[in-house]
């Protein structure tokens, strides 16, 4: 399980709906009172930003199409835990040749704008 922390419009369909599915999994795991000590440690969650990341990936897969049906539920959710964004970056994009290209094209196409 892994939250990215990267810019979702970067991210490839299959990632997206892989960390959105790890959010509930954390979830599922903070209700169970599961440790964390292993991701915490290693930079993949940062369990205080579990709903706010659920909600940027719910917006992205709303925008291309994607149907969201589920939810975090309130709970208290304790600050613990970074996740370096340049590194989960630089992971991503040497793992997944469909994140790659969304990054050159969104790359470029922000260079173009700005």
């Amino acid at each position: 399980m892994r939250m990215w922390n990267v810019d979702v419009e970067y991210m490839c369909n299959q990632h997206i709906l892989g960390e959105h599915v790890e959010m509930h999994m954390f979830v599922g795991a903070l209700e169970r009172k599961k440790s964390f000590k292993g991701f915490v440690e290693k930079g993949f969650v940062e369990i205080h930003n579990i709903r706010k990341r659920h909600s940027e990936l719910e917006i992205e897969m709303i925008k291309r199409g994607m149907n969201h049906k589920s939810p975090i539920h309130r709970m208290k959710f304790v600050r613990l835990g970074k996740v370096d964004p340049e590194k989960s970056m630089v992971d991503l994009l040497k793992r997944c040749k469909n994140c790659r290209t969304n990054f050159k094209f969104k790359s470029k196409k922000y260079k173009e704008v700005k």
